[in-house]
């Protein structure tokens, strides 16, 4: 028997959040397309995917679809980086989570909520470096400084 290959990034992957929950059980999730040509075949960085789009899945089937535990629930801000986003659809058959984990995912869900949370702080501080600068020159100084801050802690 071979060893599945692990999932990577390719030009069928997505960036999927879940924006919002509703008491009907339907996610609202944001779903963003890997970019073509992109350098770093490796990056997750936000640069790297499309603009998002709206979908709107049972929370469960995503819950199935992810390989969470059946206790653990999807939650807003949970955020998914998948090979194949064509197959996460409010059709998706569930298969078992610990196999549907290893087929889907790219990152362990842990990982990409801290990668998503990391990218949102970085951000923030773009644009604080950018409302503190006087000038261009300035604000690329900063601007700058925060790349390189945050470069060193990935």
């Amino acid at each position: 028997m071979t060893k599945q290959k692990e999932p990577s990034l390719n030009k069928k992957s997505e960036r999927v959040v879940v924006d919002e929950i509703f008491d009907d059980g339907i996610a609202r999730l944001l779903r963003a397309p890997r970019l073509p040509n992109i350098a770093d075949k490796e990056s997750f960085a936000i640069q790297n995917w499309d603009e998002e789009r709206e979908d709107f899945i049972e929370s469960w089937r995503v819950e199935a679809f992810v390989g969470y535990p059946s206790k653990q629930r999807l939650r807003e801000g949970d955020v998914f980086f998948i090979a194949d986003g064509s197959k996460l659809t409010a059709n998706y058959k569930p298969i078992t989570r610990e196999k549907a984990r290893q087929e889907h995912l790219i990152l362990d869900c842990d990982i990409s909520r801290g990668i998503a949370r990391n990218e949102i702080k970085k951000q923030f501080s773009k644009l604080a470096a950018s409302k503190m600068s006087t000038g261009t020159k300035d604000r690329e100084k900063l601007i700058d400084k925060v790349d390189k801050k945050f470069n060193m802690a990935s």
